[in-house]
């Protein structure tokens, strides 16, 4: 884990400027003008490696993998961060996972569930089936046995305590899962999505030991009737 140190320093600073931008926002606009929003999950980011340093099915990643990460994400982030663009930033942090796993044969393979919790009462969890081998999972819709949901929810009153849940793991048949982690993204992330009026990759790695780095939004907004 030592070896990524570095990446997490440009992580954080993403996240202190998609603040700094809504900041703006608020500063500039005043008042959000809404108060629902109809909201859809969209994806995640898996981190590099596990929290041990360890690749996802426990082999070891070669230092070239790990240093031309860091350097993609660097300069990536940095370009994003220079444009007070937070969503390239995070976006520059993506992009460069696809270019360091190119060499990885051992990836994760994501699975886990999504819910709404509004003032602390859970919605109905949604199964997000496995998808293998991928980093950057993306997803269209959950389940609740057989049955098909898509991961929107509309009318969601984000003037109100609103969080969406993601737990994820690695699935493993042999070993048993291994957990990615368990993540929220709370009200504030939402109103940021809506003024971003496009899909926000909302940093998350500090609640998942940089196991799950990045969840993927997308909210638009509606006035209350």
């Amino acid at each position: 884990m030592a070896n990524l140190r570095p990446l997490l320093v440009w992580v954080m600073l993403i996240a202190g400027a998609s603040d700094a931008v809504a900041d703006g926002h608020r500063e500039t606009q005043g008042p959000s003008p809404y108060e629902l929003g109809t909201v859809t999950f969209t994806g995640a980011v898996v981190g590099l490696t596990r929290a041990d340093g360890l690749g996802w099915e426990g082999a070891q990643l070669s230092n070239d993998d790990i240093r031309r990460f860091q350097g993609e994400a660097a300069k990536l982030a940095a370009d994003g961060l220079a444009r007070r663009d937070p969503v390239a930033a995070a976006r520059g942090v993506i992009e460069s996972i696809g270019l360091a796993v190119m060499s990885v044969t051992q990836r994760p393979d994501p699975m886990g569930t999504v819910e709404l919790v509004i003032d602390g009462k859970s919605g109905q969890a949604l199964q997000l089936l496995k998808v293998p081998n991928n980093y950057l999972p993306t997803w269209q819709v959950g389940y609740v046995g057989q049955q098909q949901f898509k991961l929107t929810w509309t009318n969601v009153p984000l003037d109100r305590d609103v969080r969406l849940r993601l737990h994820l793991e690695d699935f493993d048949p042999i070993g048993g899962n291994d957990t990615i982690g368990t993540v929220e993204v709370n009200s504030d992330d939402l109103r940021r999505a809506a003024e971003a009026r496009r899909v926000l990759p909302v940093y998350v790695g500090d609640q998942s030991s940089q196991q799950l780095m990045f969840v993927n939004v997308s909210v638009t907004s509606q006035a209350r009737p």
